[in-house]
């Protein structure tokens, strides 16, 4: 997965994820990890440098059995 972005702040790629953060977070909570990754990604996405996102992307693949990915994050 790519970090870092050269693009301006757009407030309409904020409130998408957000939108996409908190989609992944209701997955987390449901133990819907694979839904919640697919959800933290979407959320990077629109905004790459977003630590909140790559900590929780992280720590779906951490619940994936993933150790590899989830150190990436």
């Amino acid at each position: 997965m790519k970090r870092g972005s050269n693009k301006e702040f757009n407030t309409e790629a904020s409130e998408l994820n957000h939108r996409a953060y908190k989609t992944g977070c209701d997955y987390y909570d449901q133990s819907y990890y694979k839904k919640a990754a697919k959800a933290f990604t979407e959320s990077l996405e629109y905004w790459p440098e977003d630590p909140e996102a790559w900590l929780a992307l992280g720590n779906c693949y951490d619940e994936l059995n993933n150790p590899a990915k989830a150190e990436q994050c």
